[in-house]
This record gives structure tokens, sequence and C-alpha cells, in this order.
């Protein structure tokens, strides 16, 4: 479960913007890493199967 950066705020009060800025730039750095960390996953997937099915492409000529 992720934790949110609102979740100890009263929703009845207004922040001063600065600070609203601030939760704000905390949150999409946030973000931020967790797309960084979704690519380098999916870069990893994609290299893994490219080099799969090269190998897999050399066991079959082999045998031709």
């Amino acid at each position: 479960r992720r934790k949110t950066v609102f979740k100890n705020l009263n929703p009845f009060r207004v922040l001063p913007a600065r600070d609203q800025a601030k939760l704000e730039l905390e949150q999409a750095e946030r973000q931020l890493l967790d797309a960084q960390s979704a690519n380098e996953y999916t870069s990893a997937l994609v290299l893994y199967h490219t080099q799969r099915i090269n190998r897999l492409r050399k066991v079959l000529s082999a045998q031709a």
C-alpha cells in the first residue's frame, strides 16, 4: 500500500502556497523515482528477451 504525502493533513485546513508547493514537489520526486525504477525494469526485460531470441535463433540455425 502506497503512503501519501497528504495523509496527516486536515482536509479542511488550507495550506499556505509554499507548503502546498513543497508537498507537491516531494510527491512529484517520488513519482519520478517510481517511473525511473519501472523504466530500468522494462529496459532489463527488453534486453533479456532480445538476448533470448538471439540465442534461440543461433540454436535453430545450427540445427538447420
